[in-house]
Formats: C-alpha cells, sequence, structure tokens
C-alpha cells in the first residue's frame, strides 16, 4: 500500500508503523482480513482534509491521505473538554437521546468554546448500528473537532451475541472508524487505545499491542504523551 501524505508522517496498518519518505510517500504491508484500516498519525499543526483512516479491502492497492494546515493546532495552549460515558441511547426512558446529548454539547460550546473535544468510551448504551450512526451525526454538528474513542458499551450488543474473546468491534468500526489511534496537537501526542480486552479477539489483541509499541517508539523523545482509554490502566 502506499500514498503520499506530508513528508515525516506516521502511518499504519494498526499493527506496524512506518513514517513518510521526504516526499510523502510511504510502503506498508498490509493485509485485508487481517487489518481493517490503514490510518495516519495527524502531525502537530494539521488536519485530515477528509479523513484520517481509510478502510482496507482486496482492491487496495494505494491509500492517499491529504492533510491540511491548521496552525491553530500548533500552540501549546489549548482548550479541551474530556467527556466520557454518554450512553447514547435510542429510548429515551432509559438512557440519554440525541435530543438532549446535542442540548449538552451545545451548552458546553456556548459557556467553554473548546478548541477540542475527547470522549473516551462507551459513548453508546449497547453499540447498535442505529446508535452509533445517531452518534456520528450528532458529533458532527459540534462546532469543534470531536475524537470519539472507543468503550465497552461500544460493542455491547456483539458481545452479547458473539460472547468473550471474538472480536465484537465491527460496528464501531464500521460507523467511526479504528478503536486504536494516535494523533499530534498542541505538541503533545495524543494515544487512543482500547483496553477491555474481552471484546476483542485474541489475534487483534496482539495486533493493537505491537502499534502501541510502534507508535510509542515512533515519537520524539521527550515529547508529551496523552493516553485515552476507558477504563483506568491496572498498573
Amino acid at each position: 500500500t502506499s500514498g503520499m501524505p506530508k513528508a515525516g508522517t506516521l502511518v499504519s496498518n494498526g499493527e506496524d508503523v512506518v513514517r513518510a519518505d521526504s516526499e510523502g510517500r510511504y510502503v506498508i504491508e498490509a493485509e485485508p482480513g487481517k487489518h481493517s484500516f490503514v490510518f495516519v498519525t495527524v502531525p502537530n499543526a494539521y488536519r485530515a482534509r477528509d479523513s484520517f483512516f481509510q478502510s482496507l479491502t482486496a482492491e487496495s492497492s494505494r491509500i492517499d491521505f491529504m492533510l491540511d494546515s491548521a496552525p491553530e493546532r500548533r500552540t501549546a495552549v489549548f482548550s479541551l473538554a474530556h467527556l466520557s460515558d454518554t450512553h447514547l441511547g435510542t429510548e429515551q426512558e432509559r438512557v440519554p437521546t440525541e435530543r438532549l446529548l446535542t442540548s449538552d454539547l451545545r451548552e458546553l460550546a456556548d459557556i467553554e468554546s473548546p478548541d477540542l473535544i475527547i470522549c473516551t468510551g462507551d459513548l453508546t448504551e449497547n453499540g447498535t448500528l442505529p446508535e452509533l450512526y445517531l452518534l456520528r451525526e450528532t458529533i458532527a454538528r459540534t462546532a469543534a473537532p470531536f475524537i470519539p474513542v472507543w468503550g465497552g458499551h461500544d460493542s455491547a450488543s456483539e458481545y452479547v451475541e458473539k460472547g468473550d474473546g471474538r472480536d465484537c468491534t465491527a460496528n464501531f468500526t464500521k460507523v467511526l472508524g479504528p478503536v486504536c489511534f494516535s494523533f499530534d496537537w498542541g505538541g503533545r501526542h495524543f494515544v487512543a487505545y482500547a483496553a477491555e480486552d474481552e471484546f476483542i479477539a485474541p489475534d487483534d489483541r496482539d495486533r493493537k499491542d505491537r502499534w502501541l509499541r510502534a507508535d510509542l517508539a515512533m515519537k520524539p523523545k521527550g515529547q508529551e504523551t496523552v493516553l485515552l482509554m476507558h477504563p483506568p490502566p491496572t498498573v
């Protein structure tokens, strides 16, 4: 797989990480069925024009990413709103609805005007496709970039069907993208990591752990790292 991101940009298949050369080209081995996405670590002071990830298919041979300059993301001082456990559902009697979440996000924007919003897991109640699509529509309307991070509830419906140790992230990845990824903002390195292994197949657990080690090994020494995950670390 080859593409043309900004020179030096990190590119990954969710397991391995490579760095684009001086002309912005990269080569990475990616196998459909084994790897779901090819994605970039969006560099400091840039934004992805369309998306930072693309799904991998049997027809994939070249994947390009377009990055636009975003100087407002360079400054080390910025306003970040951290949310968690929004548990968006479709039954008003049980869990928050789109109307309530939209109202809360609008109030957040009016009062705080954050530069960036990050929600670390359990964005939906059951992780059904209707819930996830509704979530995507809701967060697309926020003024600030909204970073959705996977949590176990975002795979609950699949877990009930498939059980422990099986891949239960298909709905989330279909609608919102990778469950593990990274990006740079304000000189810091942000890493989203899926830590609830009971929802993830053993081979994918190994791949995401290899990705995490590779991603961290590629960042500049001394760069501050922010880990984004739903449950707290156990060690």
